[in-house]
């Protein structure tokens, strides 16, 4: 290979033939956990897009999937993991209006990445496939002499991911989970941040069901997260199970239930929620029935 390969040709067939087309990976894409990061990062709440093209990296599709089961990722140089390192500790000793932006302190434009193994690597050789003349340089476990790519992702999305791997290389980890143990502390309830608007969506889709609306798949999805939702088979058994992780929305979820099992006839049972918006920023959620014959 005449020159160094890019991130494009890395592939993990050396089978010219079973080469998959290039795909866009999402490097964050956890909406639970997004104000965390929005507020250690300095940004404001709801400022973080998911669909940024600073939040994606071109692949061919095997390496796509190897990403997305945590077999690979990728990390910026440790100049860089420094840099945010620092940037982390200093918006954990300020407050809010005192924090530093993170493309301030890294501005949006191309790093340098090197792509390592994850936790679930099971020792596979990487190959850059060169499309003149058609040949293949085999990449061994650990993949040591595969060269950095120049990517436009920016590091910060990227340690999102690197996170949940636990590399083999225990120079990218201490920084990372330092790094990562510090985003996921708990933020201040001030500000921009008082009222998570997460919670304020979902507080009012409850009183939409309350009102006679009935959630759909993308509904759900939108709630978690969560594109494993099928319109093919969705029921409302589907709908609570997903719902379990909150309180309220398994309430929400039981309202729903009772309705559609309610003979033709029956008692109408009315279930109201209350949620008030407590001085450190919390919802404190009252509920009441009354069941109306």
């Amino acid at each position: 290979m005449s020159s160094s390969p890019s991130i494009t040709s890395i592939t993990s067939t050396s089978d010219a033939e079973k080469l998959e087309p290039l795909e866009d990976f999402r490097l964050f894409t956890c909406p639970s956990t997004v104000r965390n990061r929005e507020y250690w990062w300095g940004l404001e709440a709801g400022e973080i897009d998911f669909d940024a093209c600073f939040n994606k990296v071109s692949v061919r599709g095997d390496i796509a999937r190897l990403l997305s089961d945590y077999a690979l990722t990728l990390v910026p140089s440790r100049e860089v993991l420094d840099i945010m390192l620092e940037h982390a500790r200093f918006n954990q000793k300020h407050h809010l209006s005192e924090r530093r932006r993170c493309f301030d302190v890294l501005p949006i434009q191309p790093y340098t990445y090197r792509l390592i193994p994850g936790s679930e690597n099971k020792q596979i050789p990487l190959f850059a496939f060169d499309a003149d003349p058609r040949t293949f340089q085999r990449f061994d476990h650990p993949y040591n002499d595969l060269p950095s790519f120049t990517l436009d992702c920016y590091p910060f999305h990227a340690v999102i991911h690197s996170d949940r791997v636990a590399s083999y290389e225990p120079v990218y980890n201490y920084a990372i989970l330092d790094i990562a143990r510090l985003w996921k502390s708990k933020y201040p309830d001030t500000g921009s941040f008082a009222l998570d608007p997460y919670k304020a969506k979902l507080v009012a889709e409850y009183e939409a069901i309350l009102h006679g609306w009935v959630p759909q798949p993308e509904d759900v999805s939108d709630w978690y997260g969560d594109d494993e939702s099928s319109d093919s088979d969705f029921s409302i058994e589907d709908l609570s199970n997903t719902l379990q992780r909150s309180t309220v929305a398994s309430n929400a979820a039981n309202v729903v239930m009772w309705r559609k099992s309610v003979p033709p006839g029956g008692p109408l049972l009315l279930e109201s929620f209350i949620a008030s918006d407590l001085k450190d920023g919390s919802l404190d959620v009252s509920e009441s029935r009354m069941s109306v014959s």
